[in-house]
Protein backbone atom coordinates (compact mmCIF):
# COMPACT_ATOMS: atom_id res chain seq x y z
CA UNK A 1 0.00 0.00 0.00
CA UNK A 2 3.02 2.41 1.03
CA UNK A 3 4.84 1.98 -2.12
CA UNK A 4 1.49 2.30 -4.15
CA UNK A 5 1.32 5.54 -2.61
CA UNK A 6 4.76 6.63 -3.27
CA UNK A 7 4.34 5.63 -6.90
CA UNK A 8 1.26 8.18 -7.32
CA UNK A 9 3.47 11.28 -5.24
CA UNK A 10 6.20 10.79 -8.21
CA UNK A 11 3.76 10.53 -10.94
CA UNK A 12 2.31 13.69 -9.75
CA UNK A 13 5.41 14.91 -9.02
CA UNK A 14 6.67 14.76 -12.56
CA UNK A 15 3.11 15.97 -14.02
CA UNK A 16 3.45 19.37 -11.88
CA UNK A 17 7.27 19.94 -12.74
CA UNK A 18 6.05 18.94 -16.44
CA UNK A 19 3.64 21.47 -16.43
CA UNK A 20 5.65 24.08 -14.78
CA UNK A 21 8.31 23.85 -17.31
CA UNK A 22 5.76 23.81 -20.28
CA UNK A 23 4.22 27.12 -18.87
CA UNK A 24 7.84 28.16 -18.15
CA UNK A 25 9.14 27.36 -21.96
CA UNK A 26 5.14 29.10 -23.36
CA UNK A 27 6.16 32.13 -20.88
CA UNK A 28 9.57 33.20 -22.69
CA UNK A 29 9.60 36.19 -25.10
CA UNK A 30 10.03 35.40 -28.49
CA UNK A 31 12.10 37.02 -30.54
CA UNK A 32 12.68 38.00 -34.15
CA UNK A 33 16.15 39.33 -35.16
CA UNK A 34 14.04 43.08 -35.60
CA UNK A 35 13.24 43.11 -32.01
CA UNK A 36 14.94 45.77 -30.29
CA UNK A 37 15.50 44.22 -26.96
CA UNK A 38 16.85 41.21 -28.42
CA UNK A 39 18.90 43.10 -30.84
CA UNK A 40 20.71 44.79 -27.96
CA UNK A 41 20.74 41.55 -25.97
CA UNK A 42 22.77 40.59 -29.15
CA UNK A 43 24.74 43.78 -29.42
CA UNK A 44 25.94 43.38 -25.36
CA UNK A 45 27.15 39.56 -25.60
CA UNK A 46 29.69 40.44 -28.99
CA UNK A 47 30.66 43.39 -27.53
CA UNK A 48 32.15 41.84 -24.68
CA UNK A 49 34.59 39.82 -27.40
CA UNK A 50 34.66 42.07 -30.07
CA UNK A 51 35.63 45.32 -28.15
CA UNK A 52 37.72 47.60 -29.80
CA UNK A 53 40.94 47.12 -27.46
CA UNK A 54 40.83 43.23 -28.16
CA UNK A 55 40.45 43.94 -31.78
CA UNK A 56 43.93 45.45 -31.92
CA UNK A 57 45.21 42.58 -30.64
CA UNK A 58 46.49 40.09 -34.13
CA UNK A 59 45.85 36.41 -33.76
CA UNK A 60 48.58 35.74 -35.55
CA UNK A 61 52.51 36.75 -35.16
CA UNK A 62 55.61 36.08 -37.42
CA UNK A 63 56.60 32.99 -36.15
CA UNK A 64 60.62 34.22 -35.06
CA UNK A 65 59.09 36.28 -32.90
CA UNK A 66 56.73 34.35 -31.13
CA UNK A 67 59.29 31.71 -30.63
CA UNK A 68 62.72 33.61 -31.32
CA UNK A 69 64.77 30.89 -29.57
CA UNK A 70 65.57 28.12 -32.03
CA UNK A 71 65.19 24.50 -31.67
CA UNK A 72 65.36 20.55 -32.67
CA UNK A 73 61.40 20.91 -33.17
CA UNK A 74 61.79 24.41 -35.50
CA UNK A 75 65.49 24.80 -36.63
CA UNK A 76 63.90 24.50 -40.18
CA UNK A 77 61.71 27.46 -39.46
CA UNK A 78 62.93 30.91 -40.43
CA UNK A 79 66.75 30.58 -39.81
CA UNK A 80 70.06 31.36 -40.72
CA UNK A 81 72.87 28.81 -40.26
CA UNK A 82 76.51 27.64 -41.92
CA UNK A 83 77.10 24.36 -42.28
CA UNK A 84 80.42 22.66 -42.85
CA UNK A 85 81.00 20.00 -45.09
CA UNK A 86 82.17 16.81 -43.54
CA UNK A 87 82.64 14.45 -47.15
CA UNK A 88 84.95 15.58 -49.41
CA UNK A 89 83.40 16.84 -52.91
CA UNK A 90 81.42 14.49 -54.69
CA UNK A 91 82.66 14.99 -58.27
CA UNK A 92 83.18 11.50 -59.46
CA UNK A 93 80.80 8.52 -59.59
CA UNK A 94 82.80 6.60 -57.29
CA UNK A 95 82.84 9.00 -54.66
CA UNK A 96 78.64 9.63 -55.31
CA UNK A 97 78.51 6.12 -54.04
CA UNK A 98 80.66 6.19 -51.30
CA UNK A 99 79.28 9.21 -49.72
CA UNK A 100 76.01 6.99 -50.21
CA UNK A 101 76.44 4.50 -48.29
CA UNK A 102 78.47 7.05 -45.28
CA UNK A 103 75.21 8.71 -44.99
CA UNK A 104 73.32 5.58 -44.83
CA UNK A 105 75.94 4.40 -41.66
CA UNK A 106 75.07 8.26 -40.08
CA UNK A 107 71.59 7.58 -40.56
CA UNK A 108 71.52 4.38 -38.52
CA UNK A 109 73.11 6.66 -35.75
CA UNK A 110 70.61 9.10 -34.86
CA UNK A 111 67.22 10.78 -35.50
CA UNK A 112 66.60 10.40 -39.87
CA UNK A 113 63.83 13.20 -41.41
CA UNK A 114 63.28 13.24 -44.75
CA UNK A 115 62.35 16.68 -46.27
CA UNK A 116 58.62 17.32 -47.96
CA UNK A 117 59.52 19.36 -49.73
CA UNK A 118 62.90 17.70 -51.64
CA UNK A 119 64.79 14.91 -52.26
CA UNK A 120 67.11 16.26 -49.06
CA UNK A 121 67.74 14.04 -45.99
CA UNK A 122 68.52 15.23 -42.13
CA UNK A 123 69.93 13.23 -39.48
CA UNK A 124 70.00 14.51 -35.47
CA UNK A 125 72.65 13.41 -33.10
CA UNK A 126 72.52 15.13 -30.13
CA UNK A 127 72.32 18.91 -30.62
CA UNK A 128 73.91 18.29 -34.24
CA UNK A 129 71.98 18.83 -37.56
CA UNK A 130 73.43 16.54 -40.65
CA UNK A 131 72.08 17.49 -43.88
CA UNK A 132 72.28 15.80 -47.12
CA UNK A 133 71.78 17.69 -50.38
CA UNK A 134 72.39 19.25 -53.40
CA UNK A 135 71.19 22.91 -53.05
CA UNK A 136 72.16 25.06 -50.63
CA UNK A 137 71.98 28.69 -49.67
CA UNK A 138 68.64 29.64 -50.19
CA UNK A 139 66.03 26.88 -49.03
CA UNK A 140 62.65 27.01 -48.20
CA UNK A 141 62.32 30.15 -45.44
CA UNK A 142 66.14 29.25 -44.62
CA UNK A 143 69.50 30.78 -45.60
CA UNK A 144 72.11 27.76 -44.83
CA UNK A 145 75.48 28.28 -46.70
CA UNK A 146 77.80 25.32 -46.94
CA UNK A 147 81.29 25.72 -46.80
CA UNK A 148 83.27 24.04 -48.73
CA UNK A 149 80.51 23.42 -50.80
CA UNK A 150 81.10 21.87 -54.32
CA UNK A 151 78.45 23.63 -56.03
CA UNK A 152 75.78 20.86 -58.21
CA UNK A 153 77.25 17.90 -56.20
CA UNK A 154 75.37 16.23 -53.57
CA UNK A 155 77.02 17.05 -50.11
CA UNK A 156 76.83 16.11 -45.91
CA UNK A 157 76.76 19.70 -44.09
CA UNK A 158 76.63 19.64 -40.10
CA UNK A 159 75.79 22.63 -37.77
CA UNK A 160 74.77 22.69 -33.91
CA UNK A 161 71.80 23.53 -32.99
CA UNK A 162 74.03 26.90 -31.23
CA UNK A 163 74.67 27.94 -34.81
CA UNK A 164 71.20 28.69 -35.64
CA UNK A 165 69.88 32.21 -35.63
CA UNK A 166 66.60 33.76 -36.56
CA UNK A 167 67.21 34.85 -40.45
CA UNK A 168 66.51 38.43 -41.37
CA UNK A 169 63.41 39.81 -40.96
CA UNK A 170 61.74 36.89 -39.51
CA UNK A 171 60.89 38.66 -35.76
CA UNK A 172 59.28 41.63 -38.05
CA UNK A 173 57.90 39.86 -41.40
CA UNK A 174 56.19 36.00 -41.85
CA UNK A 175 59.48 35.07 -43.85
CA UNK A 176 58.10 31.80 -45.72
CA UNK A 177 54.61 32.50 -44.55
CA UNK A 178 55.07 30.84 -41.25
CA UNK A 179 52.92 32.34 -38.58
CA UNK A 180 52.26 31.63 -34.86
CA UNK A 181 49.34 31.96 -32.46
CA UNK A 182 49.89 35.06 -30.59
CA UNK A 183 50.18 34.51 -26.71
CA UNK A 184 48.16 37.36 -25.95
CA UNK A 185 45.55 36.80 -27.84
CA UNK A 186 45.12 33.09 -26.10
CA UNK A 187 45.49 34.94 -22.86
CA UNK A 188 43.20 37.99 -23.55
CA UNK A 189 40.91 37.69 -26.43
CA UNK A 190 40.75 33.65 -25.78
CA UNK A 191 38.76 33.64 -22.87
CA UNK A 192 36.42 36.51 -23.80
CA UNK A 193 35.71 34.68 -26.89
CA UNK A 194 34.57 31.08 -24.80
CA UNK A 195 32.81 33.13 -22.64
CA UNK A 196 30.84 34.59 -25.91
CA UNK A 197 30.12 31.29 -26.93
CA UNK A 198 28.68 30.19 -23.88
CA UNK A 199 26.45 33.30 -23.62
CA UNK A 200 24.97 32.67 -27.31
CA UNK A 201 23.87 29.18 -26.93
CA UNK A 202 22.15 30.16 -23.61
CA UNK A 203 19.92 32.99 -25.79
CA UNK A 204 18.16 29.33 -27.34
CA UNK A 205 17.18 28.35 -23.39
CA UNK A 206 16.47 31.55 -21.97
CA UNK A 207 14.26 33.19 -25.17
CA UNK A 208 11.90 31.63 -28.60
CA UNK A 209 13.81 32.50 -31.07
CA UNK A 210 12.19 33.30 -34.38
CA UNK A 211 13.40 31.47 -37.25
CA UNK A 212 15.15 34.98 -38.00
CA UNK A 213 16.54 35.49 -34.74
CA UNK A 214 17.99 31.51 -34.53
CA UNK A 215 19.40 32.51 -37.82
CA UNK A 216 21.61 35.09 -36.51
CA UNK A 217 22.58 33.44 -33.38
CA UNK A 218 23.60 30.65 -35.50
CA UNK A 219 25.81 32.73 -37.98
CA UNK A 220 27.89 34.26 -35.15
CA UNK A 221 28.33 30.90 -33.63
CA UNK A 222 29.87 29.18 -36.10
CA UNK A 223 32.00 32.33 -36.39
CA UNK A 224 32.99 32.29 -32.85
CA UNK A 225 33.70 28.74 -33.14
CA UNK A 226 35.97 29.12 -36.18
CA UNK A 227 38.14 31.95 -34.03
CA UNK A 228 38.53 29.50 -31.10
CA UNK A 229 39.23 26.72 -33.47
CA UNK A 230 41.90 28.45 -35.39
CA UNK A 231 43.84 30.07 -32.29
CA UNK A 232 43.63 26.58 -30.81
CA UNK A 233 45.36 24.34 -33.55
Amino acid sequence: MTNSINKNILLLEKLINKKVFLKEKNNKEEFSNRNPKFLQIFKDIKQKYNNYNLYKIPMNLPYRKVYPEITLDDYYVATEADFKTIYPNTIDIKKTKDIDKFWELLKNKGSFKKSPLSHSEYVLIGNDIYRYSDHWGRVSSCMWDLIGLQSGYWDIGKANIKDFKPSRGSQEYAVGGYYAVNPEYIEKVLPELKTGLINLKNLENLYTLKSSAKKEIDKEIYHVEYLIKTATI
